[in-house]
């Protein structure tokens, strides 16, 4: 017998969660990434005698950007569900 019925909805529901996984995770590195950009942003724009609401801006910018490109290098593209193991596959 194979059970081919569930396998679809299985699938997509992995495919779901892994997506919805993906986008979470680039969320929270791109807020991080804001943050500490936006800090830095600040203390470098009062450092070198800029304008701290440019100082702010462009280190969130940047700071998103380099968030999200840590991000990107250190993981998976998508990290979806992996069956469990104690399942056997060939039932």
């Amino acid at each position: 017998m194979n059970n081919d019925d569930n396998d679809p909805v299985n699938e997509w529901a992995f495919l779901g969660r892994g997506v919805l996984r993906t986008f979470v995770r680039d969320f929270i590195a791109i807020a991080v990434g804001v943050v500490i950009g936006a800090v830095m942003g600040f203390v470098l724009a009062h450092i070198l005698g800029f304008s701290s609401q440019f100082g702010i801006k462009f280190g969130a910018l940047v700071g998103a950007f380099v968030g999200l490109a840590v991000r990107s290098h250190l993981s998976r593209l998508f990290d979806y569900d992996h069956p469990p193991s104690d399942r056997n596959s060939d039932a």
